[in-house]
């Protein structure tokens, strides 16, 4: 195809991104047949569609014109590295140089509309290519340049790794802003927007990694992290919140591994805070979070409550759907492992048990099991019973 034209398919296509302000979608129309004197890109309320033709030729120029400039340094016009780069991010949403080129334009950027500018720009490439990972790994970056914070980050879920020496109660580690400053209405909105985000990017492509794994970087790193240094009720409402509406979204994606395995880990994270809260572990590196901080939403009972609601849930979802599918079985032994560990580790059992504790012991198990077997016996879900309730045994015989 004449250099010319395609020269002038990559223009068409950067002046539609910027004849507005806020796009929100870019889309391929599906037809390969290409019309004389026609523009395949077409523009209309916010949206961008491409046809299906011409984005072979548009990506594969600016590729070629983008590597060209990479070998010569990248000392030519920012202009045109930047529409070079966004093009190949957005038709190649996993080409790593690209957004590598994007960090070297951006590495000493201040300005924050600019740096909000890109995330819309990542956002555009995760609508076309929900698992792209790269394009995860430059949001982070970007957060990291709005928040100004080196960030360290540790699972919070994990068992004490030793016991404080000052009060002899056992450590966890847990996610740390070096300078975390107080949370700013600023930080909150990039907080909610990225739980938006990553909805959006999860509902488009089930069981998508990427997106789970940035929304506990989230979680983990801008909320828990802020709320420990330096406590505040709209992140508890941030997290609670997102408890609810999690437990909505796998009723309606019960095979989504992924999304059962972050609504344990958020589980972890909300039994930490009332831990450090309730002084049943080390509080010694987080001294703004004290009893003082008595946030109701976190002590222990109604921590105990949100585990109810989660088993609860899962049962009920394991009668619905005939208990063949191995995400909600999976789930179950996720959240009775982790509930034994954090909360049965750290907490004496009073002589009257919470529901969350029947449920989730080895007996609640072993009842819930034989009800199960005797209301769907399909042999897919008495094979299904069988295997949860031995890998349950083994925990239990384990740790006993």
């Amino acid at each position: 195809m004449d250099n010319d034209f395609v020269r002038r398919l990559f223009t068409n296509f950067n002046e539609a991104i910027d004849s507005s302000a806020e796009i929100k979608e870019i889309g391929t129309i599906l037809t390969d047949k290409q019309e004389t004197n026609k523009n395949p890109i077409h523009v209309e309320n916010g949206h961008i569609g491409v046809e299906k033709w011409c984005i072979k030729h548009i990506y594969l120029y600016a590729y070629k014109q983008l590597m060209n400039l990479v070998s010569k340094g990248l000392t030519d016009d920012h202009r045109d590295i930047d529409t070079l780069s966004r093009c190949v991010a957005i038709f190649c949403s996993d080409c790593t140089t690209a957004w590598n080129v994007r960090k070297q334009l951006l590495e000493f950027t201040t300005n924050e509309n600019t740096l909000r500018n890109e995330l819309q720009l990542i956002q555009l490439a995760l609508m076309r290519h929900p698992k792209s990972t790269e394009s995860f790994a430059q949001r982070r970056w970007i957060i990291k340049k709005l928040f100004n914070s080196k960030v360290t980050w540790t699972p919070s879920h994990i068992l004490p790794l030793s016991h404080c020496k000052n009060c002899a109660k056992p450590r966890l580690v847990c996610a740390v802003f070096n300078d975390p400053g107080k949370v700013s209405d600023k930080h909150l909105q990039i907080i909610e927007t990225e739980l938006t985000t990553c909805t959006l990017v999860a509902n488009r492509h089930t069981s998508n990694y990427a997106a789970w794994s940035h929304r506990s970087w989230v979680i983990n790193t801008l909320v828990l992290s802020n709320l420990l240094q330096e406590p505040s009720e709209q992140l508890v409402k941030i997290l609670m919140s997102e408890l609810l509406s999690l437990l909505q979204w796998i009723e309606l994606n019960v095979s989504d591994h992924s999304g059962m395995s972050y609504c344990k880990e958020l589980l972890s994270v909300l039994t930490v805070v009332s831990l450090l809260q309730n002084n049943h572990v080390c509080n010694c590196n987080h001294t703004k979070f004290k009893m003082q901080d008595n946030f109701e939403c976190f002590k222990h009972e109604n921590i105990q409550n949100k585990w109810y609601e989660a088993v609860k849930s899962c049962n009920e979802l394991l009668l619905l759907h005939g208990a063949c599918h191995e995400a909600l079985w999976m789930f179950k032994y996720e959240l009775a492992i982790s509930y034994h560990r954090l909360v049965g580790s750290f907490i004496k059992v009073s002589d009257e048990k919470h529901e969350a504790d029947n449920l989730l012991s080895f007996a609640g198990c072993q009842k819930f099991c034989n009800t199960l077997a005797t209301t769907i016996p399909t042999p897919s879900a008495q094979h299904c019973i069988k295997h949860h309730m031995n890998l349950v045994r083994i925990f239990f015989n384990s740790s006993s």
